[in-house]
């Protein structure tokens, strides 16, 4: 069963804000990252969503880039050892696609 504590959003948040900043240290901000406990509705199977939301120009993100290749090992090291999603919205378009922060729509 994946719990997902304010301490845990905080560990999996810091390894995957250094790998961001790594891939793109300079014309992005990446703030906030959402971590969520997210039920598949097709099969059932419960997955952590990490949402990335920016600033920055959308089309200097690199697609063939792996968000996962680069945060497995910090995962790894916090004992979670599922496959995350992860997707990236534009600041701009935030409360439009996932709403207010705390309030999104299920």
């Amino acid at each position: 069963m994946l719990t997902i504590t304010p301490e845990f959003a905080q560990q999996v948040e810091r390894i995957t804000l250094k790998a961001l900043y790594e891939k793109y240290p300079e014309g992005f901000v990446f703030d906030p990252i959402i971590i969520t406990r997210e039920t598949d509705y097709v099969d059932g199977e419960v997955y952590m969503e990490i949402r990335v939301v920016f600033d920055g120009d959308y089309k200097k993100l690199d697609p063939s880039w792996s968000l996962y290749r680069h945060i497995e090992p910090g995962l790894l090291e916090m004992g979670f050892d599922g496959l995350p999603s992860w997707s990236y919205c534009k600041k701009s378009k935030r409360n439009r696609a996932y709403g207010q922060p705390g309030n999104r729509p299920h």
